[in-house]
């Protein structure tokens, strides 16, 4: 059974404020029209998180952290994002390939402190703050979109 796009983020310059848009064009080669990574630098194109993995370190930190929080393009239900790293998934309309994990940097830990310090929210982080990926063929993304193996 697929996953699905919960939300869509992005914003037009770097710290900026995020737009939370119904839909998205993803551009092979290029990322995300109207995000400030649309340039070309197809390991960044993308990002992408699993909403119940923002859930789990809510739950092991006993915070309230919402998943656009992460800054991360796209956020996902009912798919295990980690396992498509080197594979390939279809979201909506683009095809991704997902090139690493998306680790969580201080700067992360930093805008999400607050009851915790930065470090323990990248540790809590690590391994779940979701999957960077190369959009290989370009297309439109929707809230509600499904998202699968390709």
């Amino acid at each position: 059974m697929p996953g699905r796009v919960v939300s869509i983020h992005v914003a037009a310059r770097e710290g900026g404020e995020l737009s939370d848009p119904a839909r998205v064009e993803l551009v092979a080669g290029k990322g995300l029209a109207g995000d400030r990574y649309f340039s070309g630098d197809d390991e960044a194109a993308v990002t992408l998180v699993d909403a119940a993995q923002v859930a789990w370190v809510n739950a092991a930190l006993g915070l309230e952290i919402a998943p656009r929080d992460t800054r991360r393009n796209l956020v996902t239900e009912g798919i295990d994002l980690n396992a498509f790293v080197g594979k390939r998934l279809r979201v909506g309309g683009a095809l991704i390939e997902g090139c690493e994990l998306c680790e969580p940097c201080r700067s992360l830990g930093e805008s999400l402190a607050g009851q915790r310090s930065p470090a323990e929210i990248v540790r809590a982080f690590a391994a779940r703050g979701g999957l960077r990926g190369r959009i290989l063929s370009t297309g439109t993304v929707r809230v509600g979109d499904p998202v699968a193996p390709a």
